[in-house]
């Protein structure tokens, strides 16, 4: 088991890592004893050690937030050595639907505008994300379900606009609640993406 980020910082909630290579994992988030969080940490395997790459703050005289606001149950993917988060939950918010990418080069975070007239998810928390081409970003990242959602979407990198993969379709009761409903949801999305890449 992975030691926890040092303090100060709380150790943040592990099923929120994302793998970006063998020897790389970047945590964003969570749930802490303190409440939520959107601090963002590099794991590296080979030494055991955490790096903080953002602390989550805000300077006072900015003109827009610096980091995503803190939530639990986002979902995220590594695509062209960036971390892109999208969605989750926090008290004080409730779902959301946003969508941001960290540049790790640059230790900095960037909203990524949708325009206006443009589609995108509706607001969730408990979803699923996948990349299939995690170094070169083509085909985008593909999110599936939460809150008892069985859609798909795909968000193409370089056109900056989001597109419907498969639409809501009947289910039935929420059964599928909890951790077990998100691995149903990583199988699922990852069948979806296996398909359209193919087709």
């Amino acid at each position: 088991m992975c030691p926890s980020p040092p303090a100060p910082a709380s150790p943040g909630n592990p099923s929120h890592q994302t793998r970006f290579d063998s020897n790389t994992a970047v945590l964003f988030g969570g749930l802490t004893p303190f409440g939520t969080a959107n601090d963002v940490w590099e794991y590296k395997v080979d030494t055991g050690n955490w790096t903080l790459l953002h602390d989550g703050s805000t300077p006072a005289d900015a003109s827009s937030p610096a980091a995503p606001p803190p939530r639990v149950g986002h979902a995220a993917a590594a695509m062209r050595g960036d971390l892109w988060v999208f969605g989750g939950y926090d008290p004080s918010r409730g779902d959301s639907n946003d969508l941001w990418r960290f540049d790790r080069a640059e230790g900095k975070w960037h909203e990524v505008e949708i325009s206006e007239d443009g589609v995108a998810p509706a607001p969730r928390s408990g979803h699923s994300a996948f990349a299939p081409d995690p170094d070169g970003g083509v085909g985008g990242m593909f999110v599936f379900g939460g809150n008892l959602r069985n859609d798909a979407w795909r968000f193409d990198v370089d056109a900056g606009a989001w597109e419907v993969v498969m639409t809501e379709s009947a289910h039935t009761s929420g059964a599928g609640r909890g951790r077990g409903a998100r691995g149903r949801a990583a199988v699922v999305a990852a069948a979806i993406v296996a398909v359209s890449v193919l087709a």
